[in-house]
């Protein structure tokens, strides 16, 4: 099997599994990083959404071998040390009662994107909660 190496949160890796091999069960099964979930395995729901260079990717879609020489990060590499980005520290004080329903059903669609990444709808009929604070 070839070797990928690329960075992942900042942290450089490499793997040594089949090319095809979807680059979310790397980080999943193979690097431990659970912060990319499995949602559809279509792109759709975005459970698994990263950033790959500047670019949003759905992990799921992405081979291995896409992501050799590149830099990934995922939700968990938003933290600085051990202190949580503002939008992964939790509800705060003031929140919108839509946001409050959607905490409520956790379906993949309802994780809402890290800060930094553009919110795009996939469908008209998916609900986005409303941008708090």
């Amino acid at each position: 099997m070839p070797k990928y190496e690329f960075t992942v949160n900042g942290e450089g890796v490499d793997v040594d599994v089949p090319a095809e091999m979807p680059l979310l069960w790397v980080l999943r099964d193979k690097l431990r990083i659970t912060g990319p979930k499995y949602g559809c395995g279509v792109g759709v729901c975005r459970a698994c959404t990263c950033l790959m260079g500047d670019e949003e990717v759905q992990t799921c879609m992405v081979q291995v071998k896409d992501a050799d020489g590149t830099e990934v990060t995922t939700i968990e590499g938003l933290a600085d040390g051990d202190e949580l980005h503002p939008k992964n520290r939790g509800v705060g004080q003031e929140i919108h009662p839509i946001a409050l329903l959607q905490l409520a059903t956790p379906l993949p669609w309802s994780v809402e994107a890290p800060p930094r990444w553009p919110r795009q709808r996939s469908s008209p009929w998916i609900r986005t909660t409303p941008q708090v604070g």
